[in-house]
């Protein structure tokens, strides 16, 4: 049975997550991307009936309130959820910005996570021009000041709408200050999953045209990272979610 839940995060912020009380465990953590909310997984989960998951809306994004974004606050938001739920073993499934919130958690519980799975990563050495739309989102930030605030969340299915504006879709319900913030925080670090030792897979688009691919082929000749390419572009979850799905289950052991 899936359930709704809220708790307070270590700052005050309102997290909103769902949790869905399986059997199977390691516990699969789902964290979506920038601009996006837990829909972004209502074609992947069904998939997983047995499994124990859970599903967090990143503060700033979908039911959660808004604090101050960085990818460590985020990481810290997770863990707080992990505690409240006492769930000590996890596998974090991260999916672009939320690939960076899954590897620090993995650097955070060495020994509480067993895989990592990270679906079109976003960070500096992995998406080419990083450093320039790093700089076009830090002036859209700047541009956003003249923009009003809106003080409630709406919540929108991410997965309804067109490849084009899907990652701007919650726009509806978030500041384009938050968004572009969020971005950028992503696009500025590297994915260090050369400090994570634990078996990991990276899902990405055969036609993501943002990612570079000559360096996902130099990280994937680690030895505990594995690579599973779809024919989609970047939003592989909700372009091609059985496919996703099954990359998961076969890398998990389902």
């Amino acid at each position: 049975m899936l359930t709704s839940e809220f708790i307070g995060s270590f700052d005050g912020t309102i997290v909103h997550y769902q949790i869905h009380r399986g059997e199977k465990t390691p516990t699969l953590v789902f964290i979506h991307g920038a601009g996006s909310n837990h829909t972004t997984w209502n074609k992947i989960t069904p998939l997983f009936p047995d499994r124990q998951y859970v599903i967090v809306d990143l503060r700033n994004h979908g039911l959660s309130g808004f604090g101050k974004f960085s990818i460590e606050h985020a990481a810290r938001d997770v863990a707080e959820v992990l505690v409240r739920e006492n769930i000590c073993d996890f596998i974090p499934v991260g999916m672009s910005v939320g690939t960076q919130v899954a590897v620090e958690l993995a650097k955070k519980f060495p020994g509480r996570v067993r895989k990592l799975i990270l679906a079109s990563p976003a960070s500096r050495s992995l998406v080419n021009g990083s450093a320039w739309w790093a700089a076009i989102m830090k002036v859209i930030r700047g541009l956003s000041v003249f923009l009003p605030l809106r003080r409630k969340l709406k919540l929108t299915q991410n997965e309804a709408v067109s490849s084009f504006i899907s990652p701007f879709y919650s726009l509806r319900g978030m500041h384009l200050r938050d968004l572009t913030y969020a971005i950028e925080c992503s696009l500025r670090a590297p994915l260090d999953v050369a400090n994570v030792k634990v078996p990991t897979l990276l899902i990405t688009g055969k036609f993501d045209t943002l990612l570079n691919h000559d360096e996902i082929r130099r990280l994937v000749k680690q030895k505990n990272i594995k690579w599973w390419e779809l024919p989609t572009h970047h939003l592989v979850l909700t372009r091609a979610p059985k496919k996703c799905a099954e990359a998961i289950k076969w890398f998990i052991g389902d």
